[in-house]
């Protein structure tokens, strides 16, 4: 399991400014989950979770994930990933359930 900020999304969903255009950034980072078969784990919680707390050009994305293999997923079938509304932080703190 690898959890944590990783600066990118991966699809041009995953930010309020959606565009249709992928970056070379999340192209790279598509690739190398594909290379070590790493995939998001299910979350609760908002799909944003980084916000650059401005009230003009206000802009959110999903910069934190839980990225899970297969063979985690299969030995912890009951893990529950929370990401809860962040307060002070510019980051949704997240919650990892065992």
């Amino acid at each position: 399991m690898l959890a944590g900020d990783f600066n990118t999304t991966v699809h041009p969903s995953e930010s309020s400014n959606f565009s249709q255009d992928k970056t070379a950034d999340m192209r790279d980072f598509i690739d190398l989950r594909n290379q070590i078969s790493i995939f998001d784990h299910v979350s609760l919680g908002p799909l944003f979770t980084w916000n650059n707390k401005h009230q003009e050009a206000f802009l959110a994305k999903k910069l934190d994930r839980v990225l899970v293999n297969e063979n985690w997923s299969s030995s912890f079938p009951n893990l529950v990933v929370e990401f809860l509304a962040p307060e002070m932080s510019d980051h949704c703190p997240g919650f990892i359930k065992l």
